[in-house]
């Protein structure tokens, strides 16, 4: 990633936190450790590639929710 890529990265990644500390409803943001569950090839991401469909994965960071809905 080149030096520009990389700060264009961190303001789009601040402004989105900023956006999300005063939306109303508040957006929840929590993080969530240890979250045993099956890997959803339609709604999760492995970052290192080798992952089966049926393998346990643990999420690390849960998705933010606005009043219980995944934002």
């Amino acid at each position: 990633m080149e030096e520009e890529e990389f700060e264009d990265l961190i303001k789009r990644i601040i402004e989105l936190k900023v956006y999300m500390e005063f939306a109303e409803p508040k957006i929840d943001s929590s993080i969530e450790t240890n979250l045993l569950r099956k890997f959803d090839k339609n709604n999760d991401l492995c970052i290192d590639g080798f992952v089966a469909e049926d393998d346990t994965i643990a999420q690390i960071i849960s998705s933010p929710t606005r009043n219980g809905k995944v934002f």
